[in-house]
């Protein structure tokens, strides 16, 4: 069968499956893109992304057994393999821009250059500076990708996130304040859009249970993770969400739903036709069915000019790894124009965590009134203890080294715990290693990055990190460093 060049593969990558969808593009733009083809790869046994040839080939073998034609693809990445920042630039005319942003990325990540590859959105506020929001994945992840595609005969547009361009598509149709929820059975995303940007993109460490009984105590708990997302999101952003859009591939249940929905005070929208993408609908089994298809949907749809998720005047998504704009060779400037880019660049960042905090602590300033008050009774039993910590405080006067080591590693830990160590080794010369699990690779970076930026640690590099657990997601990593005691 002929496929004309109106038609995109949308590639929707899991930990152990791949969606696709192939849309295709009406004829002089009259009418709704249109779903032709979906289905569902599934890894072979015992192959993986680390196995590029195994795996494209059978990949290969899948879209010719269900009739896929399209060659042209765009894939999208797990939100799990992403560390995002969002930044702050000052006002500055157009060929200053890319500079100022290079300078930001080299600041927020300690991770060097070569192994990441990062791209960025970039939007303006109402008093002139620019809300940047940097996204990083690690450039070995993408070069597989590719190789598996280039295997499979498939002719990659871009390399994206998943959770980005569903995101995009939903808020073109939906509204510009909102939350995206998207749970599959692999895994659940989260991402935020306010005042009319892409704020926030999440991996939530929630699984989904497989004991459907235990539905109401796990939408409970995901219910907590989201509000503390949303929170987060809002002291950042100085808005709030007005709508939780949710695309259930994993057909969570009514109740769980009305326990999300109490928990958060918005009721969920569950969405289950892709009209709400401006895509014809397919003739899908079921609800679930079509919330499992949607990312890729959105990712095939990104593929044609003039869709929601593209870059201004282009047919590829905003963020786009495979062609990072950071990744382009940098042009010349004089020493004197770097280094006042980077004190604008400083100055603003300054500004902006002021801002944050200031907006943060209004936010929480009234449960901290409420805290005390609750506090006030105890307050005589607590003079009483700092008393006798005091008085004890000198039998530990000459504690061991490795009691500063594990406090300065307690506090590079996420508090969220997403992150959990398994043995942490010490040698008389200060240094040392950490053993330890975590639910992402993101997570485990973010660790990398903290030791990194801690005056405790010096020397900080990583020793492995590995894929225990394809399904889940979950990774062992190890990570060398030095102590520098104070």
């Amino acid at each position: 069968m002929f496929s004309s060049g109106r038609c995109v593969l949308g590639l929707s990558v899991q930990p152990q499956s791949i969606t696709v969808v192939e849309v295709e593009a009406q004829r002089r733009r009259k009418g709704s893109p249109r779903v032709r083809r979906a289905a569902e790869f599934a890894f072979p046994d015992g192959a993986s992304l680390e196995a590029p040839g195994e795996l494209g080939d059978a990949l290969a073998r899948f879209l010719k057994d269900c009739g896929f034609t399209a060659r042209r693809a765009v894939i999208g990445v797990p939100a799990s393999w992403l560390v995002v920042k969002p930044k702050m630039l000052p006002p500055a005319d157009a060929d200053d821009v890319l500079a100022m942003v290079r300078l930001t990325a080299e600041r927020a990540f300690s991770t060097d250059a070569h192994e990441l590859c990062v791209d960025y959105t970039l939007d303006r506020s109402d008093n002139g500076s620019r809300r940047v929001l940097l996204v990083a994945a690690l450039r070995r992840k993408i070069d597989l990708l590719a190789a598996i595609a280039a295997r499979a005969n498939l002719r990659v547009a871009a390399i994206t996130c998943s959770l980005m361009q569903l995101a995009a598509a939903t808020a073109k149709q939906k509204g510009d304040d909102q939350l995206l929820l998207c749970i599959t059975p692999e895994s659940i995303e989260l991402a935020g859009h306010v005042d009319g940007r892409l704020s926030m993109v999440k991996h939530l460490a929630t699984q989904v249970p497989h004991d459907r009984a235990a539905d109401a105590t796990w939408a409970r708990s995901l219910a907590n993770e989201l509000g503390r997302a949303t929170t987060a999101m809002t002291a950042s952003a100085n808005g709030r969400p007005r709508r939780l859009v949710m695309w259930d591939g994993a057909q969570i249940g009514s109740r769980a739903i009305e326990v999300l929905a109490d928990g958060l005070a918005i009721h969920p929208q569950v969405q289950d036709n892709l009209a709400s993408l401006g895509i014809d609908q397919h003739p899908w089994r079921d609800s679930g069915e079509v919330a499992r298809h949607a990312a890729s949907a959105a990712l095939a749809l990104s593929g044609t000019p003039g869709t929601p998720g593209a870059r201004p005047g282009s047919a590829t998504p905003i963020i786009d790894f495979l062609r990072a704009r950071l990744d382009e060779k940098q042009t010349s400037m004089s020493p004197r124009r770097r280094w006042l880019i980077s004190a604008a660049v400083g100055l603003t960042i300054a500004a902006a965590a002021l801002g944050f905090d200031l907006a943060r602590s209004q936010a929480v300033l009234g449960e901290l009134k409420r805290a005390e008050a609750r506090l006030a009774p105890g307050a005589e039993q607590v003079r009483a203890l700092r008393e006798k910590v005091r008085f004890a405080r000198s039998w530990y006067q000459k504690r061991p080294r490795p009691m500063d080591c594990l406090s300065a590693l307690t506090r590079a830990f996420p508090e969220e715990g997403a992150v959990w160590a398994l043995n942490v080794a010490m040698a008389q010369d200060l240094t040392g290693s950490v053993v330890a699990k975590s639910v992402d690779e993101s997570s485990a970076l973010a660790v990398l990055d903290a030791m990194r930026s801690s005056p405790h640690f010096s020397d900080a590099k990583l020793a492995y990190l590995r894929h225990d657990d394809r399904r889940s997601g979950e990774v062992s990593f190890s990570i060398d460093f030095v102590f520098a005691q104070e």
